[in-house]
């Protein structure tokens, strides 16, 4: 069953909308709003990860690895040493590279702790791993937090 209502006249008075002649004007305004939602910043979730590791020795550790499916924006990293240890560079390693092909993301003036908030978030995709350098060890733990954005990987 079809309904024969003048939506189009209705419209054009509720609105005051009328046809407008071309203008020759390089700079036209339109009078439509059309509100934007960036549905991926929506779907990020906010989170803290918590780390405690303890090293072989000194060099690379890895803290923490995104997982299978997800994708990181890193923020912060923080972190400290329990016992006899010090850290100093934080790094972050592409799943597929091999060890001395990180890509170094905070150096802090003095070694012992770290503590970085990063100007930009760095993008992690699933697999990458954030590696802090142990700059001497003779026992303890590597304890400390970052704080991301964690989103599915499509």
């Amino acid at each position: 069953m079809w309904i024969n209502i003048p939506y189009i006249e209705r419209l054009l008075q509720r609105f005051t909308l009328s046809e407008r002649k071309q203008r020759k004007s390089a700079f036209v305004l339109s009078p439509i709003v059309s509100p934007i939602t960036n549905v991926d910043e929506l779907l990020k979730t906010p989170r803290t990860v918590y780390f405690a590791v303890t090293p072989s020795g000194p060099g690379w550790l890895t803290v923490a690895t995104v997982p299978v499916g997800k994708r990181w924006h890193l923020h912060s990293v923080n972190a400290s040493v329990t016992g006899s240890a010090s850290v100093s560079t934080v790094a972050v390693l592409e799943a597929s590279k091999p060890a001395g092909q990180e890509a170094y993301i905070a150096s802090p003036a003095a070694s012992g702790a770290v503590f970085a908030y990063l100007a930009h978030p760095v993008t992690l995709d699933a697999e990458w791993g954030i590696l802090i350098y142990v700059a001497t060890y003779t026992s303890g733990n590597v304890i400390g937090s970052l704080i991301i954005e964690e989103e599915d990987a499509y």
